[in-house]
């Protein structure tokens, strides 16, 4: 078995399956959509960056798939891969050339670059079979080549020089693109038309007969709007033919729903299947993620049945007693003192035989809630209650605030104000971000490794949350380079956060857990402020500082922001000091979410004088308030 700083470096170095898989050290492991992928039927995989997006469609282009399977058996379907780069989608614009001249230009490289890809992928496979009957194939490739703009006297001669003619073609389109003033390179047929020559002899071949093709189109967002258009024809009608689209793209990343005539629309399930990662990830309370999750880092980590420690007990947990007297280490004496008070002219044994034997912590909640609730008697008569005819309410109350109790200790100057720890919290923090949990893990084991402990030796609490912590921190700097709107994205987020935390701290004061708010109805909002608060939240999204989710559970997704809850993604939660569970929701106005992406100092406590109707309580944090 490796040492745990062999592992790190040979396993967590690069948390990109495109990147470790090329070594041949690590497999791929199956997520739950995996099933869904593998149809025929189109596919919109949409999930934020480090998802897995990218994963999942690398790991059924052709290479991938034989890189992963051992077998010597040909896959279902031959993958062909394409990531969509930004700074080649958009040269396609501009330079006072009219858009539909750039579409026909457009289209003409899209023919060009899946043949391009469909040809490479073609020689692979046959380099592993021994050879295709479809490279002897003249006829169609001379007609292949026509309809990519050869020229109508275009004859075959070799796989070689067809590559070179595709090669020559799309350089012709690149330098046009930067100097549009001279002639405009002759385009071929619409798109699609050279790809459906191609599969269809491909498909009656007797090496790759009824194989269908897979196109897997990655970082959709990426496209122009006028572009999208073109691969939404491409999708519609690949119905007929013997290929099919599996598309990766970022949660509102799909900006145009309609093909080429602006009056048909691709729709799921008519048209294609659209798989949710985060929806599917979350599935049985984020159960399926964690095992998704468990599969890959116990590989990573060379974590078998043999080992000291399974990954539960690599990464323990505290339950909130145990973690609230690592917290406040006055709890024991304060609870004694409590104790002294309420029993010294109690005379009842039974009552007194009670309040001796109830915990340290649970004594101490209860003085805290009897002091957050002043209309609910002393905590002698709270006490009685919990121990007789209230037993059923007072359980209630600590199952829905004894965690939150523990975020009220921030104001009490301790080192560490807040523990998050625990495999299944980790799985739960990352968000379905696998990501995110690789860095978790990674960062944590670094300090544990440090500290000279090995895998057989448990990660204290502390390396666990700051390892949280620092992710979160990184993924809030990241957010000012994410988009146009980088700078109030982190403004936005700053605040949120902030006001999280402050609700968080007055955790028995209100409804335990706030980690998430609805859009109310704009009212006496400029259009242009709600556009831009708009924008901001489909940005949001976007780039995973928010997780969206409609507030109609029978939906499947919505366009409109008032119609959605917005819960803040939970890698940010030790960053700020909030609950990752996040079970509480409070709606924010127009107003309130343009006050608070903005670089207004006393933005968060505007937000909270209007919603409580007074002043921030209790020591606020300084920041942004």
């Amino acid at each position: 078995m490796s040492s745990l700083k062999d592992l790190l470096v040979l396993n967590f170095d690069s948390l990109r399956y495109e990147t470790v898989s090329s070594r041949g050290a690590l497999k791929f492991h199956e997520p739950v959509y995996w099933n869904s992928l593998l149809r025929s039927q189109p596919s919109f995989l949409v999930g934020a960056r480090g998802t897995g997006k990218t994963t999942a469609l690398r790991a059924m282009d052709y290479s991938g798939w034989r890189s992963n399977h051992v077998e010597d058996v040909l896959p279902p379907f031959i993958g062909v891969y394409w990531k969509f780069s930004t700074s080649v989608m958009h040269a396609f614009s501009g330079n006072s050339v009219e858009e539909e001249c750039w579409l026909k230009m457009f289209q003409h490289y899209v023919n060009l670059t899946l043949v391009d890809r469909l040809v490479a992928t073609l020689e692979c496979v046959a380099s592993d079979m021994g050879g295709l009957s479809i490279f002897e194939s003249s006829s169609t490739w001379s007609r292949t080549g026509r309809l990519l703009g050869f020229g109508e006297g275009y004859k075959f001669e070799d796989i070689s020089h067809f590559r070179k003619c595709v090669e020559e073609q799309i350089d012709s389109i690149q330098i046009w693109i930067n100097n549009p003033s001279v002639g405009i390179p002759s385009v071929g047929a619409p798109a699609g038309e050279p790809l459906k020559v191609l599969v269809d002899k491909l498909w009656d071949s007797h090496e790759l007969c009824h194989k269908p093709i897979f196109f897997l189109l990655d970082e959709f967002e990426n496209l122009l709007d006028y572009q999208q258009p073109v691969f939404n024809t491409l999708l519609k009608h690949s119905g007929d033919s013997k290929f099919t689209f599996k598309i990766g793209v970022r949660p509102h990343g799909r900006r145009r729903t309609s093909t080429l005539n602006p009056l048909e629309i691709v729709s799921d399930p008519a048209d294609y299947e659209l798989i949710d990662i985060d929806q599917r990830m979350s599935e049985k309370d984020g159960a399926v993620f964690e095992e998704f999750a468990s599969e890959v880092c116990r590989e990573r980590l060379d974590i078998s049945d043999r080992s000291p420690l399974d990954l539960d007990r690599l990464f323990p947990s505290l339950n909130w007693e145990e973690e609230a007297l690592l917290l406040d280490a006055s709890l024991k004496v304060k609870a004694e003192n409590l104790r002294a008070s309420i029993l010294v002219d109690e005379l009842d044994p039974v009552f007194r035989t009670q309040v001796v034997n109830l915990s340290d912590v649970k004594l101490c909640f209860v003085h805290d809630w009897v002091q957050a609730h002043p209309g609910e008697g002393s905590i002698g008569e709270a006490l009685a209650c919990f121990f007789g005819s209230g037993v059923r309410e007072w359980e209630n109350r600590i199952n829905n605030y004894g965690y939150a109790w523990l975020f009220t200790f921030a104001n009490k100057g301790v080192r560490l104000r807040k523990y998050y720890c625990g495999w299944s919290t980790l799985c739960r923090i990352a968000g379905g971000n696998i990501r995110h949990l690789l860095d978790i893990v990674r960062l944590s084991l670094i300090r544990h490794e440090q500290e000279g402990k090995s895998l057989s030796q448990p990660v204290c609490p502390e390396f666990q949350t700051f390892a949280v912590r620092d992710i979160g921190e990184i993924a809030l700097e990241q957010l000012s380079f994410a988009s146009q709107y980088g700078p109030r994205l982190r403004w936005l987020a700053l605040n949120i956060g902030t006001l999280f935390s402050y609700y968080a701290s007055q955790g028995l004061r209100h409804a335990p857990e706030i980690g998430e708010f609805g859009c109310l109805e704009p009212q006496s909002v400029l259009d242009a402020d709600r556009q831009v608060v708009d924008n901001l939240l489909v940005e949001a999204a976007a780039h995973q500082l928010f997780i969206a989710k409609p507030r109609d559970k029978r939906a499947k997704s919505s366009t409109v922001p008032t119609d959605s809850t917005y819960r803040m993604h939970p890698i940010f939660a030790a960053r700020f000091m909030f609950s990752h569970r996040s079970k509480r929701r409070l709606e924010l106005t127009y107003s309130d979410l343009n006050i608070l992406s903005s670089n207004i100092q006393t933005g968060v406590k505007q937000v909270i004088e209007r919603r409580d109707r007074k002043p921030p309580t209790g020591e606020s944090p300084d920041v942004l308030f």
